[in-house]
């Protein structure tokens, strides 16, 4: 069963394409403009999103737009146009804006369930292949043998940092984020670490890199944080812990553990020992998730 939501104005279609998704054992919110839609997709944060273009309100096109900009922790949820909106410009339109895919009214239902449940099968790939990245991650954390130490305590006493294994570590970002001692740091600690300008050059390598972690600026040369990592997804079916690195001057917003598309965040300037501590951090969870994945298998 997923959660979707229907953002429709015209009553009846709504509540068919809803009563067709709860026959298929989905579980189905409406929302009869973009405005409540965009409401209601904050709330629910569905597995899927089914929206009409034409409304009143909020079109569809300014919901998605709206969503994707004000809600990037939501930029990977699967969008699907249903309109009556049949010129081929205008598909084009909605797939530049990051829809998934659209279907024209009248709404052949068979059609449109064969593209919901591939959309939900792909994002069960994309989790599947996390879960793989857990295990990997484990495998490494567990295998002593290979752990490289940490540089020692500054003061007879204390502790020191845990030890982590080798790791691929990818960064992305443009000039406006110093990485620079991050990076040596890292590599001290035994890590390969490779560096990017540029959102779509990272995605062009993305495969053959297959990092551990992924940092990534706000900002690239090209692309914005929320959109690479969508397309990571859409274009790769790969996923990896994720630290967002936020300008100095942009303004906050929450970023955790529940929230989709990042693990965590850190404001430049970027502390090393900050960051280092985010990646332990990240490991440390990966580590539990990937022992309860362990023992449910």
């Amino acid at each position: 069963m997923a959660r979707i939501v229907c953002v429709e104005d015209e009553q009846d279609i709504r509540e068919d394409v809803a009563e067709v998704l709860a026959e298929a054992g989905h579980e189905v919110t409406q929302a009869e403009n973009g405005r409540r839609g965009l409401e209601t997709i904050v709330a629910v944060q569905p597995d899927l999103v089914l929206s009409d273009i034409t409304m009143p309100d909020m079109d569809g096109h300014q919901l998605l737009v709206e969503l994707r900009e004000s809600h990037p922790e939501l930029g990977d949820i699967p969008f699907i146009f249903l309109t009556a909106l049949a010129d081929r410009k205008d598909q084009i339109t909605g797939r530049q804006l990051g829809a998934d895919d659209y279907l024209t009214k009248p709404i052949d239902f068979e059609m449109m369930m064969v593209v919901v449940e591939s959309k939900l099968e792909k994002q069960r790939h994309i989790q599947a292949q996390r879960d793989r990245q857990l295990l990997k991650l484990y495998t490494a954390l567990t295998n002593t043998e290979h752990l490289i130490p940490t540089a020692n305590p500054a003061a007879a006493g204390r502790a020191a940092a845990p030890a982590m294994a080798p790791m691929t570590i990818v960064s992305v970002c443009n000039a406006e984020i110093d990485l620079t001692a991050l990076h040596t740091a890292l590599k001290e600690e035994g890590h390969a670490v490779f560096a990017f300008r540029s959102g779509r050059e990272f995605l062009d390598q993305a495969s053959r890199l297959d990092p551990d972690i992924l940092l990534i600026g706000f900002n690239t040369t090209d692309l914005q944080a929320p959109l690479v990592v969508n397309m990571l997804r859409r274009e790769t079916g790969r996923t990896y812990p994720v630290i967002l690195l936020m300008p100095p001057d942009m303004p906050d917003f929450p970023v955790d553990n529940t929230m989709r598309g990042f693990d965590a965040k850190i404001r430049a300037p970027v502390d090393k020992a900050a960051m280092l501590q985010q990646i332990r951090d990240i490991i440390s969870i990966a580590n539990d998730d990937a022992d309860d994945l362990m023992a449910a298998l």
